[in-house]
């Protein structure tokens, strides 16, 4: 805001920075590898026009795990067939068929990662260098809200309503309190 090389990024959500980056309107945006595909639907024009690099690090590149969740219920009347479907799903083939169709989203498995052409693009092959560093969320209950403090304290430090010293102890604090109450 300060330099005015930005448009509002605290208003802006996910779909925002995807269709700015799909009509030219920024020169770069944090996302991830789901984006790759949606952008070039919403501009064919930009595929082979933009590229991607790791985020700024430190010690080690870190990344995260998500989005992807096949879940057979302990009282389900069907499991034989959920994890049928669910092999389906998960199968060398389908997400072979999907990568092919759709050029994305990054597949669940390495082996898909590096025998899809589509996926030998220089953009790929940055993100499959996380692939060592990455970490799943915690698979708790009370992600989604951690996950709320989380944004809520990086939120202040960017309006400068807080230090990131004292952000990050307020984030602490409720998820002290949010882990303690259950």
């Amino acid at each position: 805001m300060t330099y005015k090389v930005s448009p509002n990024a605290l208003s802006y959500n996910e779909d925002d920075y995807r269709n700015m980056m799909a009509q030219n309107r920024v020169a770069m945006a944090i996302g991830g590898p789901w984006s790759f595909p949606l952008i070039e639907v919403a501009n064919p024009a930009i595929k082979g026009n933009y590229s991607v690099s790791l985020h700024p690090y430190g010690a080690k590149p870190a990344s995260v795990l998500g989005g992807w969740a096949l879940v057979i219920p302990t009282v389900s009347k069907n499991k034989e067939k959920a994890w049928e479907l669910a092999k389906y799903l998960t199968s060398f083939d389908t997400w072979m068929t999907w990568i092919e169709a759709k050029g994305g989203p990054m597949p669940t498995r390495k082996d898909v990662c590096f025998a899809a052409p589509k996926l030998q693009d220089p953009k790929w092959q940055v993100i499959f260098k996380t692939f060592p560093y990455a970490a799943a969320r915690p698979p708790i209950p009370e992600y989604p809200q951690i996950s709320e403090q989380i944004q809520i304290m990086i939120q202040n430090v960017l309006l400068g309503k807080a230090t990131p010293e004292e952000a990050i102890q307020t984030a602490a604090d409720k998820v002290n309190k949010i882990l303690g109450a259950n």
